[in-house]
This record gives C-alpha cells, structure tokens and sequence, in this order.
C-alpha cells in the first residue's frame, strides 16, 4: 500500500485491496465510476459519503454487500497505520535540533 496524492491513484489502490482482500470483482470502469461519482457530489467531505459511494459502485451482490464495510474498514485502518509510520519515521530521522546560539561578534 502506498500513500498517494491523486484521487484516481487512491481509487485504484482502494479497487485493489478490494479484489485482493475481499475477492470483489472490481472492473476498471467500476474505478471510473466511482471517480466520476466522487467528482460530481460532495463525497470526499465525509467518510461516510466516500463509503457510501464505493459501495454502490463496488458491491454489486448481497455477499459483497455484507462484506462491503468489514474491508472498507480494514483498508481504512491499513492507510492509517501506514501513514502514521511514515510520519514516525521521517520525525525519527529530522529530529528537531536545537538552532545554534549566535557567536557574539564583538
């Protein structure tokens, strides 16, 4: 899992771990839809609505739809963990060093 800064890049990783975690037949136009979707209503303001909108496009079967929040939560809990040890990684390597004093010039 890698931290990305597009939309469409974040759709296709989240398609993925779909399929791969949760066997859900995902097809390329599924991601598109679910791209102009986000883009044409005000879903990426909450959680919520973004979850709303891939399980209409994603889980198209009842067992999808019965799995649909365990992975969307898994996927979730995954991208925070991943994003909370790079930021723990990059502050272990820049830690923050005290500025020099000045030297008195007279």
């Amino acid at each position: 899992m890698q931290r990305n800064t597009t939309l469409s890049a974040n759709i296709v990783e989240i398609a993925r771990f779909f399929r791969t975690e949760g066997n859900f037949r995902i097809a390329p136009q599924e991601e598109a839809d679910a791209l102009n979707a986000l883009a044409l209503t005000h879903a990426l303001e909450s959680e919520a609505d973004f979850k709303a909108v891939l399980k209409a496009i994603f889980a198209k079967n009842p067992m999808e739809q019965s799995r649909f929040e365990e992975i969307f939560n898994q996927y979730m809990e995954n991208r925070r963990a991943m994003i909370d040890g790079k930021e723990q990684k990059v502050a272990s390597e820049n830690p923050k060093k005290p500025k020099p004093k000045p030297e008195d010039k007279f």
